[in-house]
């Protein structure tokens, strides 16, 4: 006797029958069981554990920013996930599910539910492979497939999004992600991860640690240096388009030049052959204040896939040719529609891989116009050759000294931190800045950044004219 689960009181039992009755029969139990048993056939369809949060936090990293379980966030059942950013969270607001095994070539798709009031927060597919380091799949930009919140109705709307894992993937799990500068709230509810096969591998993620909180800073007490401090301020992505820059650009701008100190904007250069008269004389009238130098940033700080699949940034990997053209059509343009030619590089990044190679070292030296190199990173070997080969001077970086501990979040304690422990090691810093993404806290912690380095003494500097004292 076979007694099946049952939902109106009543069994059905099996006794002597032909055996295409008794197939008819067991094949009619199992999907009364599947149906009479939801969380089996979720099992099997969903292996994503913990889907709709109805366990609270339980296989999902959460905690970082503003990330928590709450019932307000509840699509479905009782709980839902709510991720949330003011503006200050210079990581944003994160969550990160358990892994799932998978193999490159496998096809799936994940589902979820979303509502919310911006569009300034995604989520993401993280591949990883067997020892848990991220794996990048080189037909995408970024490397990493995203689905972006689209909608800021403050309803709820689902979206699907299927992906081929690529090479070298052996686990994929589910990364929910606020921008650095957003100010949002966003609802997530009912995940699914479908296309797995039975026999999936499930890892729970580690759980969140919070980070140790730094001791307070002795604000009274902050030394000054024993010598005035030189500053470059590198601002990052001066695009060439419209009849002038951004808002957000213009309000920085125009406050450095209320505080009469110098500075300097790093342009992209392939919006130059159509810049309007408009945008070429408001670059004319700021170079001709003097207190400001515009260096090559890169032509258009694009990513590409490589001949090894991989995904590069702009000045690395690429041949002599390739490289020089983008500087040498960069030079032109800029002395036929502006009347200078760049005189200091700093190469874009965008992915993992470094900036510059050896190649980006010979197309600089080999330029008749380029002196100063704005380096992105401390110096290595490569620019030691450089600065001893005397045609460049190399301006390095440190790394705990920086506007923005994370791209586009000036945060004023974190610089004070760092310049408290370097100050008294060196002679100059080089300060990297991205205005465009400088909301309006970003921006105010940028202006105290500013007037405690005025409050300091220090000297601001452009990059060409303070490389002619260091040679």
């Amino acid at each position: 006797m076979i007694l099946l689960p049952e939902r109106s009181m009543k069994s059905v039992f099996v006794v002597n029958r032909p055996l295409g009755v008794c197939v008819f029969l067991l094949g009619l139990m199992l999907g009364l069981i599947l149906s009479a048993s939801p969380t089996m056939a979720a099992q099997t369809s969903n292996p994503l554990p913990n889907a709709g949060f109805e366990d609270g936090i339980t296989s999902w990293n959460i905690g970082e920013g503003g990330s928590k379980v709450v019932t307000e966030a509840a699509r479905t059942g009782k709980l839902g996930l709510r991720v949330s950013n003011d503006g200050t969270k210079g990581r944003g607001s994160n969550a990160t599910s358990a892994s799932l095994s998978l193999t490159p070539g496998q096809e799936y798709t994940l589902r979820f539910w979303a509502r919310s009031n911006s569009t300034s927060a995604g989520v993401y597919i993280n591949y990883l492979n067997e020892k848990n380091r991220r794996v990048y799949d080189p037909n995408i930009k970024s490397g990493s497939p995203m689905i972006r919140i689209k909608h800021d109705d403050n309803q709820w709307h689902e979206y699907t999004f299927t992906a081929t894992a690529p090479e070298l993937a052996k686990k994929v799990q589910i990364w929910v992600h606020t921008f650095s500068t957003a100010n949002c709230v966003i609802d997530l509810d009912d995940f699914v991860m479908a296309g797995f096969p039975a026999d999936v591998q499930v890892k729970a993620p580690r759980p969140y640690k919070a980070p140790n909180k730094p001791k307070p800073i002795d604000w009274d007490n902050i030394p000054k240096p024993d010598k005035p401090i030189n500053i470059v301020l590198k601002l990052d992505d001066l695009f060439v388009k419209g009849n002038q820059p951004t808002p957000r650009w213009l309000r920085v701008v125009e406050y450095i030049d209320s505080k009469q100190i110098k500075a300097t904007m790093g342009m992209l250069t392939e919006g130059i052959a159509t810049a309007s008269p408009e945008y070429c004389q408001w670059v004319k009238d700021h170079l001709a204040k003097g207190n400001w130098e515009i260096w090559f940033h890169g032509w258009d700080h694009q990513t590409y896939t490589g001949p090894d699949g991989k995904k590069h940034n702009e000045f690395e990997g690429r041949s002599y040719d390739q490289q020089m053209k983008r500087l040498a059509d960069s030079q032109r343009l800029a002395y036929e529609k502006f009347g200078f030619h760049f005189t200091s590089f700093g190469p874009p990044g965008g992915v993992g891989t470094p900036s510059q190679d050896a190649t980006t070292h010979k197309v600089m030296i080999d330029d008749p116009y380029i002196t100063t190199w704005i380096y992105p990173t401390a110096i290595d070997e490569l620019g030691k050759q450089t600065n001893q080969q005397g045609d460049i001077v190399i301006l390095d970086r440190v790394w705990g000294v920086g506007i923005e501990p994370t791209v586009g979040a000036a945060d004023f304690e974190a610089f004070v931190r760092g310049y408290i422990r370097n100050v008294q090691k060196r002679d100059y810093f080089t300060l990297q800045g991205h205005p465009q993404m400088w909301n309006d806290h970003r921006f105010e912690q940028f202006t105290r950044i500013v007037e405690f380095l005025i409050d300091q003494g220090a000297n601001f500097v452009l990059p060409s004219a303070y490389a002619k004292t260091l040679r």
